[in-house]
């Protein structure tokens, strides 16, 4: 700081610090024009432009200043209309027009700036503050810019002026912002109708809701992507149905099929569709059983005769298929969905063919009934296979009998010392039975935790790893405690003292 700071007013200081803390603490507009214009310090020149609230003074800022961020917040300061339409016309920074534009309220001279301005940002920003419907229609045909002229659409709300944009934009953006704002339903079946230009007809189509139209689009368009969206809309299944049968796209086919929930139309998709897959979704939305018994019955396709039996639940249905059909293929896979082991028993031991009877019987796993159909089969081949089964049966029981012995002995085994060790303390340290009551010890006067440990033996092998465990204590601890042992075990299980 310099002597001559002394006699200085604090917005002369030497220190630019103290001058920008000294400006809030001023309001005489000249002394703040003149710091505003003259500091050499942008920061505080910037300082003093935030307090002027003279639109001349800040008008002078904007179109003189060097620092761009002095100008802004000059600019942004500033309400006059007239200073703010001289700067969207004549300021050579684009950035600054764009901004003026935002805050001009006047049509016309957004008008004239929407039409004339060279910079597309700055026309843009002008088109946006717009409500003259033919302004914006002029502005649609004839400015450069697609941006321009999606911005001019997104303003207009003028349905005929809308509609003329579908019919002759060039740009698809600005034509598909266009028609998504038509509301007007005879506009959108005329454009749905007649437009060229099929992802202009797809979007009309969307916002279509005249059932009898899109019945006729879903069937007529030349574009498989505007019928397929036709085909979403529609509700009637009988016109789904149709259009499943004879439309010449599988994926549009399809979709018809998917909106279908209606048994009896897809009972006859699934037997007549002309194209196998529509057939196959119609079979997998069925639930009926009686629907899939006549798809079993009447479709040809042998494969989609199997898919309809897979999908039936009833078992007595299944047998009836089973034993009945003409079909080998279509009986053997009745036969594979049956799970019921009373049925399996009554086609395997029927009279009919051999085949069926060899497939029920791989299914069936109760032995009573393989000895049955050992005895009483009319086929040798049969009687043996079910003899086999036996066998196996047999053996399978043998192996599952050993596993559990030996799961049963592996219980016995696992921490099974450790139990008896800890049961020989009990008896040394504390005693299995007491005289009086006390800690550790239940109303009866035995010990709480060699119980446990009894309840424990007894879980894991019975009565008998119980008397283990005393013989063990009679070994070690002595007679005495073995007979303390047994009574403090009373009526664990099935042990009695």
């Amino acid at each position: 700081m310099s002597l001559f700071d002394l006699f200085k007013h604090k917005w002369r200081h030497s220190d630019f610090l103290i001058r920008m803390e000294s400006i809030d603490k001023l309001s005489d507009q000249s002394i703040l024009e003149g710091i505003a214009k003259n500091d050499t310090v942008h920061l505080v020149r910037k300082a003093a432009v935030n307090r002027i609230t003279n639109q001349s003074i800040l008008a002078d800022i904007v179109n003189t200043d060097t620092n761009f961020d002095v100008r802004d917040t000059a600019f942004h300061k500033l309400t006059d209309q007239n200073i703010l339409v001289d700067i969207a016309k004549n300021d050579t920074n684009s950035y600054v027009r764009e901004e003026a534009v935002k805050k001009l309220t006047n049509q016309n001279i957004l008008a004239d700036i929407a039409k004339n301005d060279t910079n597309s940002y700055v026309r843009e920003e002008a088109v946006k503050k717009l409500t003259n419907q033919n302004i914006l229609a002029d502005i649609v045909k004839a400015d450069s810019a697609s941006d321009v002229r999606k911005a001019a659409v997104n303003t207009l709300i003028d349905q005929s002026i809308l509609a003329d944009i579908v019919e002759n934009e060039t740009s698809r953006a600005v034509c598909n912002t266009a028609i998504h704002k038509i509301t007007d339903q005879s506009l959108l079946k005329d454009i749905a109708k007649n437009n060229t230009k099929s992802s202009v007809r797809k979007v009309a189509v969307y916002r279509l809701t005249d059932s009898n139209l899109l019945e006729d689009i879903a069937k007529h368009d030349v574009d498989n992507i505007v019928r397929k969206v036709a085909v979403k809309k529609i509700r009637d299944e009988n016109i789904l149905a149709g259009i499943a049968q004879n439309d010449t796209d599988k994926n549009i086919c399809k979709v018809a099929v998917k909106k279908i929930s209606n048994q009896t139309i897809l009972q006859t998709l699934a037997q007549n569709a002309k194209n196998r897959a529509v057939g196959q979704v119609a079979l997998s939305k069925l639930i009926s059983d009686s629907a899939l018994i006549n798809v079993v019955k009447h479709v040809e396709d042998v494969s989609i005769r199997k898919e309809a039996i897979k999908k039936i639940k009833d078992q007595n249905i299944l047998a009836d298929l089973a034993v009945s059909n003409s079909n080998s293929d279509v009986c053997e896979a009745a036969v594979g969905c049956i799970s019921d082991q009373n049925v399996l028993y009554l086609i395997a031991r029927s009279d009919n063919n051999k085949k069926i009877c060899q497939i029920a019987l791989s299914k069936i796993t109760r032995q009573r009934t393989l000895d049955d159909i050992s005895k009483h089969s009319k086929y040798e081949s049969i009687r043996k296979e079910a003899d086999k089964k036996i066998a196996t049966l047999k053996e399978n029981k043998k192996k599952i009998k050993v596993r559990k012995e030996a799961e049963k002995k592996s219980k016995k085994a696992i921490d099974t010392p450790h139990l008896i060790e800890r049961l020989l303390n009990i008896g040394l340290t504390q005693g299995y039975l007491t005289p009086v009551p006390g800690k550790g010890f239940n109303e009866d006067l035995r010990n709480i935790e060699a119980r446990k440990i009894g309840q424990i033996l007894f879980d894991r092998g019975g009565k008998e790893l119980m008397q283990d465990a005393c013989k063990a204590v009679l070994t070690i601890n002595g007679s005495v405690h073995a007979r303390e042992l047994e009574c403090a075990w009373d009526l664990i299980g099935t042990w009695y003292a």
